[in-house]
């Protein structure tokens, strides 16, 4: 195991512990408890934690509806799970018309502040404003030092309401495959050739459903997402038709 795969292993570790003293207080201290925000890999991560530990009174959410980056809320048995006990602020960014601002610009000034990532959630861009979720700790430091993102003037100020709708696009990709193995599936998300696949996989390159698989063998299937790292993400349709010829016809939805 490489020094990056051993860190995140060391990170998951931590990430399940921390959900089972999560869990111990929210039984045994009747306490509500969140975590930061979490990728969708580590979602995945705490919801088996928490199907390990058989507790079912939690919720995820990230400000508004349909985010990728989510707060993990446990809360006592007592005590029914609701947004609005999220420790989430919302916080616009209003500047000139006549400039745009890019999701990597808004997450890099963030991050130029010495923020940690676990403290920003989604982010949503408009034509004249940008939106965006953090833990309310943080809020308060942003609206005094956030005032320019890349070469733009910004004007930070929370915000009551989500006023830019998360709509996610896709690209549509068809085509057939002899078989549901990674290498044949990654082949064709790439339009490249099976050698240029296999390099990919096993190169460390590709994520099924958020998690690291170097294997070409492995069987895709309906629904899963593979994430090729510098490629983009892909949703594979809940359809797989076998053609005349024993071919696999797939739909796959990229991301864009």
């Amino acid at each position: 195991m490489n020094s990056n795969n051993l860190e995140i292993a060391k990170q998951d570790e931590y990430l399940k512990a921390n959900i089972s003293n999560m869990v111990s207080a929210a039984k045994y201290k009747n306490q509500v408890k969140f975590t930061g925000f979490l990728d969708e890999r580590q979602q995945l991560i705490a919801q088996q934690q928490l199907s390990k530990l058989r507790y079912g009174n939690f919720i995820f959410y990230g400000g508004t509806d349909n985010c990728d980056r989510n707060v993990l809320g446990i809360f006592p048995e007592d005590i029914e799970a609701s947004f609005d006990m999220f420790p989430i602020d919302k916080i616009q960014l209003s500047f000139s018309n006549r400039n745009e601002i890019s999701h990597r610009d808004c997450l890099g000034s963030l991050m130029g502040l010495q923020l940690e990532r676990t403290c920003i959630g989604d982010i949503l861009i408009d034509t004249d404003k940008v939106l965006f979720f953090v833990m309310n700790t943080i809020s308060d430091f942003i609206l005094v030092n956030l005032n320019k993102v890349g070469k733009v003037n910004v004007t930070p100020s929370l915000s009551e309401s989500c006023n830019i709708e998360k709509i996610d696009k896709y690209e549509e990709i068809n085509g057939t495959v002899a078989s549901l193995r990674l290498d044949c599936i990654v082949a064709l998300l790439l339009a490249k050739s099976r050698t240029i696949s296999v390099e990919t996989i096993v190169s460390g390159r590709v994520k099924v459903n958020y998690f690291d698989v170097d294997n070409i063998s492995y069987i895709v299937k309906p629904n899963d997402v593979i994430t090729i790292r510098g490629k983009g993400k892909y949703i594979i349709g809940d359809d797989l038709k076998l053609t005349k010829k024993s071919r696999y016809f797939i739909e796959v939805k990229k991301l864009i």
